[in-house]
């Protein structure tokens, strides 16, 4: 009898100290799970996604090159860079120079526009202005002077001016800097012997 009750004080005290330290514990895991499922605010939801956003934004590609911020030395040093037309090519250094003729100076812009190459430059500035100067005084008679000879050199020198400023490739529009982009692309990525070979896969891929 006295074992009996011994038995039974000790498993009452036994349940006694289990819900005891049940209740103990019991707050400490509720209030951890109530914490962690606690719904972000919405200036939180707003700070995550505009963090996302902005480190989208940082690591995109540019939308023409292709290139990540920090590889800019890959275009810089690939061939296409180096032949395309350029923002300082028509801002530094890029005033006319002088030619000197035998009617004066004509002024020469340094980057022509329409495809206009050193062969068609001469022509246009260096063979024509004279001879259309003499053509000009094939069926005059021969009373005319020196005087007026050397005021139709002036004329053609006057003409020759007004036509380098209209082929200088600082007057250009974006359609005529895009057409010297792609005739320079054609010349150097044409197939050897080939020029003008826009069917090439790199003049294509251009």
């Amino acid at each position: 009898m006295v074992q009996l009750l011994m038995l039974n004080s000790f498993f009452a005290g036994s349940r006694s100290v289990a819900s005891s330290s049940s209740k103990c514990f019991a707050p400490l895991h509720t209030s951890a799970s109530v914490r962690a499922a606690q719904p972000l605010t919405i200036k939180a939801r707003r700070d995550i996604r505009a963090e996302r956003a902005r480190k989208a934004i940082e690591n995109r590609p540019h939308h023409v090159l292709g290139i990540r911020s920090g590889d800019e030395a890959k275009w810089l040093n690939c061939d296409l860079a180096k032949i395309l037309v350029k923002e300082e090519d028509l801002t530094t250094n890029a005033e006319p120079q002088p030619l000197t003729l035998s009617s004066g100076v004509l002024w020469m812009p340094r980057l022509l526009n329409y495809g206009v190459g050193p062969t068609e430059k001469e022509l246009l500035f260096e063979h024509l202005p004279p001879l259309t100067t003499e053509m000009g005084f094939v069926d005059k008679p021969l009373s005319w002077t020196l005087t007026q000879h050397e005021e139709a050199e002036k004329v053609e020198l006057m003409k020759a001016n007004m036509l380098a400023r209209v082929i200088d490739l600082r007057n250009a529009n974006a359609g005529g800097i895009a057409y010297e982009n792609r005739r320079r692309i054609i010349a150097v990525f044409s197939e050897p012997g080939k020029p003008g070979d826009t069917g090439r896969a790199e003049v294509q891929g251009m």
